[in-house]
């Protein structure tokens, strides 16, 4: 599993999810907010949210391929022959990889090239995800705004005797309705979003290592020795020549291919040359540089969620301070 997203998905909900999100991913389209009301002159401010909650799918990748339908597909890919009807039913359960890595080379093939398309598909989701939050936070700011004006517009009114108490109460009384109306609302479309998320970083975590491109001869890579007993680092290519040295085992080392493809040149000390056959390519992982392809665009739209979510209670602390001034003057 990436080690950016694993560091973080553990707390995105708590950050994404303010109100009422008791939601899960069954969520339907209908719920508080979705229906318009004449009355509520801020109303017309909640249309980008209905229309982000109604174009959330609760397959959740709304827009893509993803879902189950992809989950089947990389089952039955990966299931043994004969088997591929259980493996497409796993992965339509788990929407990811069922069955275990394929025997032949084709087959290996095969499940990276799928692999891949999903990293596309992800990539794609967590893009199209990170333009709805930014729509999110923009509708959030202008509904938030209406109700300040209006609990703003209700308290001057009152100081300056054009409502009498009675009839302010009551309209105070319908703004914090309305308002209540809007949290349930942006949460459920929150909701949403966070189980997007957290379903791409499930699937993330559900795909099979990587599947490494065969360096050309001259690139170095990082490798790991597999031997459990240590490898002979020896300084030609040639079982004959003492050996300068060892590597440990599950020791990583830089190394390369030489023209010889039973050995691999390595970096050390020591350097030299080792059997390719107790040495795997491994993918360096460096954790100050920010991960690229579908795991980055994850990790863009976690922050994405963030972001909005800081923006968010920043806006609602004006809105209920707005609401406190209005409180004290009609109701103390």
């Amino acid at each position: 599993m990436p080690s950016m997203i694993k560091s973080n998905s553990s707390r995105i909900v708590s950050i994404a999810l303010v109100g009422a999100l008791v939601l899960g991913g069954c969520v339907t389209d209908g719920g508080p907010g979705m229906s318009s009301d004449p009355n509520d002159s801020c109303d017309p401010l909640r249309d980008p949210l209905r229309q982000i909650k109604t174009s959330y799918r609760d397959t959740v990748f709304a827009g893509t391929a993803l879902g189950a339908l992809v989950g089947a597909g990389i089952g039955a890919l990966v299931a043994g022959k004969g088997n591929r009807g259980k493996g497409a039913a796993l992965g339509a359960l788990g929407g990811g990889l069922a069955g275990g890595v394929a025997a032949n080379e084709k087959a290996k093939r095969d499940e990276a090239a799928e692999v891949a398309r999903i990293n596309r598909e992800l990539t794609v989701a967590a893009q199209n995800g990170q333009r709805s939050v930014s729509k999110i936070g923009q509708a959030i700011e202008n509904l938030y705004a209406c109700r300040r004006g209006q609990y703003e517009d209700i308290a001057t009114r009152f100081k300056n005797g054009g409502i009498k108490r009675d009839a302010a109460v009551v309209e105070k009384g319908s703004i914090d309705q309305s308002s209540l109306t809007d949290e349930e609302l942006i949460d459920s479309v929150i909701g949403k979003v966070g189980t997007q998320y957290n379903e791409m970083v499930a699937l993330m975590d559900k795909q099979p290592n990587p599947v490494l491109p065969e360096p050309s001869v001259g690139e170095w890579s990082a490798y790991r020795v597999t031997a459990s007993s240590g490898l002979s680092v020896r300084p030609t290519p040639r079982v004959a020549r003492a050996p300068v040295g060892s590597l440990s085992h599950n020791q990583e080392v830089q190394g390369r291919p030489s023209p010889n493809p039973d050995w691999i040149e390595v970096q050390g000390p020591p350097s030299g040359f080792s059997s390719s056959r107790y040495l795997e390519q491994v993918a360096s992982a460096t954790a100050d540089v920010k991960p690229s392809g579908a795991e980055g665009a994850i990790v863009d739209y976690q922050d994405k969620i963030k972001e909005m979510e800081t923006e968010r209670r920043k806006k609602l602390a004006e809105l209920k301070r707005q609401k406190e001034i209005a409180d004290a003057l009609i109701l103390g």
